[in-house]
């Protein structure tokens, strides 16, 4: 019996087996109706494999697999590069006064990571830099809260919330909350090699 506030993993999940069958079955256009009559199996079993309310036997995944012309690897290869990262909203303790900009992380920092994902908070009239000349960076970001500003390579723009932006450079970038409004905004980045 699991504790209160855990579920119980099913050790085939990984293999997101039901999204496997869906995406096969959408791709070749068969409704689970059509794939039952080539299978022989009921369209209550396949839509209950397809949904992950029931775990398929060997058999059943061979029959669908000869339908497919796939073998049995393609429902068990796992997955080679997955990654998930949550930040709460409660985790986020923010003071109420601060008076520098702030880097709350939302991934784990790896030398595999693709991206840097964050919440950049920052007061009235403070600025941040980020990228650095010669190494080229994609950030996309959002704002979530007040004015943000933009400075780069002699541009500048102004984002409002909701508004989001998207900028590959190769020059360091400011962000700055200017006037008396503090700012927040989620950012994405991606670095990429020079040349």
């Amino acid at each position: 019996m699991s504790s209160p506030g855990t579920t119980t993993v099913d050790p085939l999940s990984v293999y997101s087996i039901g999204l496997k069958l869906r995406t096969l079955r959408t791709a070749k256009h068969l409704t689970l109706s059509r794939l039952a009559a080539q299978t022989r199996l009921s369209t209550a079993l396949l839509s209950k494999l397809e949904t992950d309310h029931m775990i398929p036997t060997l058999q059943t995944l061979e029959r669908i697999c000869r339908v497919f012309g796939i073998s049995l690897g393609h429902f068990f290869c796992e997955p080679q590069h997955h990654s998930v990262s949550i930040t709460r909203r409660e985790h986020q303790v923010e003071p109420r006064e601060h008076h520098s900009a702030r880097q709350i992380p939302l991934s784990i920092p790896t030398c595999q990571a693709l991206l840097d994902s964050q919440i950049l908070a920052l007061p009235a009239e403070a600025s941040i830099t980020t990228g650095e000349c010669g190494s080229v960076t994609e950030t996309t970001a959002y704002v979530l809260e007040g004015t943000l500003h933009i400075s780069a390579a002699g541009t500048s723009e102004a984002l409002e919330i909701g508004d989001s932006i998207v900028i590959t450079s190769d020059q360091p970038v400011i962000w700055s909350a200017e006037g008396k409004s503090p700012c927040r905004f989620l950012s994405v980045s991606a670095k990429h090699s020079a040349g």
